[in-house]
């Protein structure tokens, strides 16, 4: 039995390489302007549209606001796309408040689009009664194809849009736009978009401007004092967020449901405000915020054209909430890490979290000492239990954004018997060396998970499942990781009742040793006293101890290579491997406790197959004439307890 302390220094050497490339998951992005100067790219065609004379064309243009490319560091970032307002009669992406709310939120870090649309005239509106459905079903079409345009990039202009993070907002008919553009689906078009009298049919919403096949979702939806055709657009299954801002004494678009202005262009259809937009999805169940500003009409913070009155102080806490809301739908839980949690004093454990793809996660350890981390999974030695023990973690998503940190509580408890035993596998066994051999761990034939489970052991207690770090394989010589086997606790007074199981590993040398690689086996959940302890291989025929053993929380060593072991095999219950060494029977090629006419045909049928093999009973990674003849040479053996 060697001394397990020797191993200190790899550990430690393991926990300092760690510790230096840990990488901490804060980050101020979305919450604060990080970005000292922007850049912004004005006037990009994303649609044309036909003006119905001599075949000419018009040109709908967007202004596109980003961090500086050079302060720049994420590969995709979410996108938000603005809409003015002005009743689609007039407004223009330059208008002051829409270019205040690009300029502010690239300073945040995020990509923004003010975007022009179509409109209409004031004459046609007036008399016709279809007229204004038409002109915001029109913005609507160009507002999805300035998405589409983006998330394309045709001209390779680097907008760098990450498509699950899209969000639309806007003021007014700019709001109106921005709500259908998120809700509206292609069966709810309204009647007066198809044809009829003299009126063409206006084609899909995704049929206008340009051909790029870019699908989307909206993900959260900004309405200042906006409204909708139709509160029964907004289906429950969406679940797309919604900032409502809005005045009470708002009378150009209603707080509550009527015709825009007070009913004075009788023309206008009827809208559904804020208070209906906020009944609508809180009995759907899906998030949202609705702020109303008392006594205050339309536009409250300000006119943003003409004779511009923009910003008032009004601006500020509507921005505020606004990039509140829009980091919220941005925000999420870290995902629970999960491994052992009743675990023994100074044992080493493996935590993991299910990952996301291009995500960062940071962990914080109370207790114990980070050994290995490769990110997604951590291995802990648990050494202190005056104080609380707990695992946190904390993700940092592909958009930099740092989720809530989650914690797991471990419970650490000094009643873990350690078990020192060694034996030997007649397979890999070399009597030159007195070693096994490792070319299953050479190789990287070896898995990280224990085996057994799968072949049909059923565990007991605690055991199954057992991982280990992919570093301890590193690990050379006397202390080389042979193969996986399984250690029982059974009982003093009956041994055919196993107690406990747990699946552990065997060195070069034969010490069985936990799933740290090094370590005396701890067996959790069962109190001092004496036991049996058997050893079953995957390919080996199983021993049990003579007699029971006196376990403790101190290791109290056993050898079974010097011959002592329960049983009465042909031979003994061991093999003679050395001149006074034994080793435990090769042959059982289907883990069924003989040695059979089974085991040689297993071995016929795969012959000359390569990798982790149940039928590689000598462990060099091949399964050929060797394993054949040693079936046979062994036969008629099993399990003596």
């Amino acid at each position: 039995m060697k001394n397990f302390a020797c191993f200190s220094f790899f550990v430690l050497l393991v926990s300092i390489t760690s510790l230096a490339i840990a990488q901490p998951c804060t980050s101020d992005r979305y919450q604060q302007q990080v970005f000292p100067t922007i850049k912004v790219t004005k006037d990009l065609t994303f649609a044309n549209y036909p003006t119905g004379i001599f075949g000419l064309n018009t040109e709908l243009k967007l202004d596109f606001y980003e961090p500086a490319v050079a302060d720049e560091y994420l590969p995709e970032r979410p996108l938000v796309v603005l809409f003015f307002g002005g009743a689609y009669i007039l407004g223009d992406k330059g208008d002051a408040d829409v270019t205040a709310w690009c300029d502010s939120l690239a300073h945040y870090g995020y990509a923004c689009a003010s975007v022009n649309y179509r409109l209409s005239n004031a004459t046609d509106m007036a008399v016709n009664s279809a007229a204004a459905i038409r002109a915001s079903y029109s913005a609507i079409q160009d507002g999805r194809a300035a998405i589409r345009y983006l998330l394309e990039d045709p001209d390779n202009l680097g907008f760098n849009i990450d498509s699950d993070y899209i969000f639309t907002g806007g003021e007014s008919a700019g709001a109106i736009t921005a709500i259908h553009i998120a809700y509206l689906e292609e069966s709810e078009r309204p009647p007066e978009t198809f044809a009829g009298f003299l009126q063409s049919d206006m084609g899909c919403l995704d049929c206008f401007g340009n051909n790029y096949a870019q699908p989307f979702a909206v993900k959260g939806v900004i309405d200042l004092w906006g409204a909708t055709l139709s509160p029964d657009i907004i289906d429950d299954y969406q679940d797309i967020p919604m900032l409502i801002i809005h005045g009470t004494s708002d009378f150009i678009v209603l707080i509550d449901t009527g015709k825009p202005f007070l009913d004075f262009y009788p023309t206008f259809p009827v809208m559904y405000g804020a208070i209906p937009l906020n009944a609508k999805l809180d009995n759907n169940g899906t998030y949202n915020e609705f702020y109303p500003y008392v006594g205050l009409g339309h536009l409250f913070y300000g006119l943003p054209t003409g004779i511009i009155t923009f910003p008032n102080q009004y601006w500020n806490p509507v921005f505020d909430q606004g990039q509140n809301f829009l980091y919220t739908l941005l925000r999420y839980d870290s995902p629970t890490p999960f491994g052992p949690t009743g675990i023994c004093l100074g044992s080493i454990e493996t935590y993991s979290v299910n990952p996301t793809p291009g995500s960062n996660y940071c962990w914080e350890i109370s207790g114990g000492t980070i050994l290995s981390d490769n990110g997604t999974s951590i291995t802990v030695i648990w050494e202190d239990d005056t104080v609380p023990t707990t695992i946190s973690v904390t993700e940092e998503n592909r958009i930099d954004v740092i989720g809530t940190t989650t914690t797991l509580n471990v419970d650490i408890t000094q009643a873990c018997l350690k078990v020192e035993v060694r034996a030997f596998l007649e397979g890999p066994y070399n009597a030159a060396t007195g070693l096994m051999r490792d070319n299953l761990r050479q190789n990287g034939l070896l898995p990280v998970e224990e085996p057994y489970a799968a072949l049909g052991y059923t565990h007991v207690l605690r055991g199954g499942g057992e991982t280990i770090d992919p570093a301890i394989l590193a690990l050379t010589g006397n202390n080389a990781i042979v193969d996986w086997i399984v250690m029982e606790l059974r009982d003093a007074s009956d041994f055919s009742q196993i107690v406990a199981t747990k699946s552990v590993l065997i060195q070069a040398d034969g010490d069985v040793v936990d799933i740290d690689g090094v370590s005396p086996v701890a067996i959790e959940g069962v109190p001092v006293g004496n036991y049996y302890v058997a050893l079953l291989h995957r390919n080996h025929i199983g021993v049990m101890t003579p007699g029971t053993m006196s376990l403790t929380l101190i290791s109290n060593p056993f050898d079974f290579t010097n011959g002592q072991a329960y049983g009465s095999l042909q031979g003994g219950a061991q093999k003679i491997i050395g001149p006074v060494t034994f080793g435990m029977f090769e042959g059982d090629l289907d883990f069924s406790g003989t040695i059979d006419a089974a085991d040689r045909s297993s071995a016929w049928n795969t012959r000359n197959q390569s990798g982790y093999l149940l039928e590689d009973s000598n462990l060099d990674g091949v399964c050929d004439a060797a394993e054949r003849s040693q079936t046979w040479n062994n036969r008629n053996l099993e399990v003596g307890y």
